[in-house]
This record gives structure tokens, sequence and C-alpha cells, in this order.
């Protein structure tokens, strides 16, 4: 509601980048609440702008970036994939390793939504090799997704290498979100008690996360399927399902 206001008073303003910028705000925010159509437009106005002024090679990388991201989303895993690909090489060529390192990110995480979990681990292990990012608070990220990568593929002794890793740094910077999705992961793959995914539900609940929620409930459900246990599958459809109404009256909160 606040961007709709500055939007009214950007039209007072004739400075392209302004208005780039202002597309490139709005087109995060429409990604955080899963709408991503009205995301890609704004990320596809943005970086047209950005692309006037050579300046600004970094904007129109992270541009990009996002394209690339709710294409992930959306299951377009081939266009997502150039998007990051060009990513990589642009981000190169101005030695932004960092973005690098994002790119590399998330690529794997598109590959670890493809299930193709050997390519998703090198790539994650590419972005943590990077200095810059195990600098920033991406690495808990990482640590979680390549903790998930190598349970899911049977890696179990490295896989609680990463898993102690995301704990003690979610630990030391009490990020309470990330002890909830790992113990969500060691419940589904470990063989932790299955009443801590409840739990660590709950706490994401309690902070509104139901994008997070609709996907995690999502794999707790295939996985316990595939187990046979189809009454507790059948419970976390149903959460996914409540998730994903959230979601739609957030999104019906902005008309």
């Amino acid at each position: 509601n606040f961007y709709k206001i500055a939007e009214d008073k950007l039209k007072k303003i004739p400075d392209e980048i302004e208005h780039a910028e202002f597309h490139y705000k709005i087109c995060k925010a429409y990604y955080q609440i899963d709408q991503h159509f009205f995301s890609l437009n704004h990320a596809e106005k943005a970086l047209n702008s950005f692309k006037s002024n050579e300046q600004y090679i970094s904007r129109q990388i992270h541009c990009e970036m996002m394209l690339a991201l709710n294409k992930l989303d959306l299951l377009r895993y081939k266009e997502a994939n150039d998007h990051h690909k060009n990513i990589l090489k642009r981000a190169q060529e101005i030695g932004d390793s960092f973005t690098e390192s994002i790119a590399h990110l998330n690529i794997g995480i598109g590959y670890e939504k493809q299930n193709d979990l050997d390519k998703a681990e090198s790539h994650l292990l590419k972005a943590i090799d990077v200095p810059e990012h195990r600098e920033s608070m991406n690495t808990i990220r990482t640590y979680y997704m390549l903790s998930k990568v190598c349970f899911k593929s049977g890696k179990t002794d490295k896989a609680l290498v990463w898993y102690k890793k995301a704990w003690n740094l979610a630990e030391e910077n009490n990020e309470d979100e990330y002890r909830a999705k790992l113990m969500i992961i060691d419940a589904l793959y470990n063989n932790s008690h299955i009443n801590n995914i409840h739990h660590a539900m709950k706490y994401l609940e309690k902070k509104r996360l139901w994008t997070d929620i609709a996907e995690l409930s999502r794999e707790a459900g295939n996985h316990l399927k595939n187990k046979g246990n189809i009454t507790q599958a059948v419970k976390y459809y149903e959460h996914a399902l409540v998730a994903k109404d959230e979601i739609t009256k957030m999104t019906e909160a902005l008309e």
C-alpha cells in the first residue's frame, strides 16, 4: 500500500533511474508474496530502465536475478538457468564474486527442486567456496540447502556435517526461522521424532512464513507418502493447502 502511494508521487519525478529503483523494489515485494507475474512485470521494467545507463550494470544484474528467481518458482527451469548463466558471465566480467556466489546458490536450489541432487550439491559448494559468501548471512541458507541435498541423496555423514554448521550458525545469530527449518529436515531425513515437524511448523506459522510452510509441508507430505505413512502425508498436504490459502488472503488484502 505504501508502494502505491509512492507510485503516485513518482509521477512527478522525471528521473528514469528513480522509476527503475521503484520497479526493482516493488518486484522484490511481489516476489515475497508469490505474485510472480506482477514481480516479473516490474523486474522487466526496472531492467529496461537500468539498461539506459551503463553505470548501473550491477543493478541490471540484480534485476535479472529477480527474473531468474520468479521463473524458478514458476518451474520454468530452463529460462531461469539461462538467466543465471548470464548473471554468472556478467558478474565475472565486473569482478563481483559475491553475486556469482548467489547465482550458484540459486542454481543449486533450482536443481534441488528438480531432484538433480549432484548438480545441486556442486553449485552450492561453489557458492560456499566464495569468501564473501561465507561472511554474509546467506551462509546459513547455503549450509541448510547442502544438508538437505545430502540427506536426500543418501550422503548422511556429509549431511550431518552441513547440518551442524547450519545449526551452530543459527544458534550464534538467533535465527529461529532456520532452527525451525533444520528441525523439519532432521525429522524427515535423520529419523528424529516426527512431532518436531509439527512444533517447527507452528513457529513458521507464528511468523506468517506461508511460502516456506507451503513448500516444506508439500515436501513432508511427499517424503512421508514414499515411506508409506499415508495418514501423516495427507495431514501435511492439507497443511500446504492452508498455507496457499493464506498467501491468497495476503494478496487480496492488497486489492
